[in-house]
C-alpha cells in the first residue's frame, strides 16, 4: 500500500497530513445558489459571513447585519476595538494608510458602513459594489452589471441596458485601482 502526503488525488481531504481540496465542480456546487467560487468576484467567491463574538459589547445577539464589508475592514475594526492608533511609520518607513473602515458601529448598532463603494481585485478578477449595483469581470472578460437588490445570484447581466452606469462604475474602479497599485498590472 502506497502512502500519500500533501496534495494527491488519492487523498481524501481533511486529514492533518493533507492540504488537498475538492475540484472546481464541487467548489461551484458548494456555493449554490451563487455563481463561481473563492478567487472570483461573483458572489460565490466573495459572499462570506463575518462572525463577531463580544458578549460585553454586543447587546443584539444572534442577529444578522447586511452591510457591504470585506477583509479590508478587519484591521480597521481591530484598531477601533482595541482603542489603538494605526501607525504612520514603522522603522522610519511610511506605512500605507488603512483602506478599510471599522465595523464596530455596524456590529454594535447595526449602523450603515459609510463608504461610497467597495472595490475588489484578485488575480485580475475584479468588481465594484456601489449601492445596489455591482460591476464584475472575470479576468479579461467584459464587465457584467447586476442589480444586487433583485438579483443576488447574478443571473441577469444588465450591462447592455445601462452602458452609462457601466462606464461610470468602471471608471471608479480604475481610479481606485491606480490609487492602490492594482494598476498597472
Amino acid at each position: 500500500m502506497e502512502l500519500y502526503f500533501g496534495n494527491h488525488p488519492a487523498i481524501i481531504p481533511g486529514a492533518d497530513t493533507t492540504y488537498s481540496s475538492y475540484e472546481t465542480e464541487w467548489a461551484n456546487l458548494s456555493n449554490t445558489p451563487f455563481r463561481w467560487y473563492k478567487h472570483y468576484g461573483h458572489e460565490g467567491g466573495v459572499a462570506s459571513p463575518f462572525i463577531m463574538h463580544w458578549p460585553e459589547k454586543l447587546e443584539d445577539k444572534n442577529s444578522l447585519r447586511k452591510q457591504i464589508t470585506g477583509i479590508i475592514d478587519i484591521m480597521a475594526t481591530i484598531v477601533d476595538a482595541t482603542g489603538t492608533k494605526y501607525p504612520e511609520l514603522y522603522n522610519g518607513n511610511a506605512i500605507i494608510p488603512l483602506e478599510g473602515l471599522s465595523l464596530m458601529d455596524a456590529a454594535i448598532n447595526n449602523a450603515p458602513v459609510d463608504r461610497d463603494a467597495y472595490y475588489f481585485e484578485h488575480e485580475w478578477n475584479r468588481y465594484i459594489r456601489k449601492g445596489k449595483w455591482k460591476l464584475v469581470a472575470l479576468g479579461n472578460s467584459d464587465w457584467e452589471l447586476y442589480n444586487m437588490e433583485i438579483d443576488r445570484t447574478e443571473l441577469n447581466d444588465l450591462s447592455d441596458q445601462y452602458p452609462d452606469l457601466v462606464k461610470e462604475l468602471k471608471d471608479d474602479w480604475e481610479r481606485w485601482a491606480w490609487r492602490t497599485g492594482v494598476l498597472p498590472k
